[in-house]
């Protein structure tokens, strides 16, 4: 299954429904583990690689790609009750917890750090939506184009089996 802003927003009014929510703190929480949830189930982190094993015939690895795994969690943090834009400083809270999220290579490569983007942000902005179907979806449609545009993994470098190199890119799924 692959990132989906559409199963993200269904799992978030969801966890809404079923936690029903009654402070501030508490909306926060639902939503944040809602979202790194989905995130986690539903992400597909594939990496490019490219490498050479070792001296004398430094032959290329035959292995050029792999798919990584997504863990982790966390506590989304409510904006600060004197916050003149609540929703800034909540796309910046929400970035960092994603950027928290533990990205991991199969054995046996070993690669570190793996990680997402520790410059990236999430870009969003509501359009006046009247329900909360339609502020989830766009929510989520600009988390998932954040995480493939800005917050995205960045290459590194390690090995795999006797072979060294480097990722060379990789595809949000």
């Amino acid at each position: 299954m692959a990132l989906s802003a559409q199963s993200m927003a269904n799992a978030i009014i969801k966890a809404m429904d079923r936690e029903k929510p009654r402070t501030a703190e508490a909306a926060n929480k639902t939503l944040g583990d809602a979202i790194l949830k989905n995130i986690c189930d539903t992400i597909e982190v594939t990496y490019f690689w490219a490498g050479v094993g070792p001296p004398p015939a430094s032959a290329s690895d035959p292995v050029t790609m792999f798919q990584a795994t997504v863990s982790g969690g966390g506590t989304l943090r409510p904006p600060g009750q004197q916050n003149p834009n609540p929703l800034s400083e909540t796309m910046l809270n929400l970035s960092t917890l994603i950027k928290g999220l533990t990205i991991t290579a199969p054995a046996p490569f070993a690669l570190s750090p793996l990680m997402f983007n520790p410059l990236g942000a999430i870009e969003a902005a509501m359009n006046n939506e009247t329900t909360m179907e339609d502020a989830m979806q766009n929510l989520c449609t600009r988390i998932v184009a954040s995480m493939q545009t800005f917050i995205n993994p960045q290459p590194v470098a390690g090995s795999h089996a006797t072979f060294s190199g480097a990722t060379t890119g990789m595809l949000i799924g």
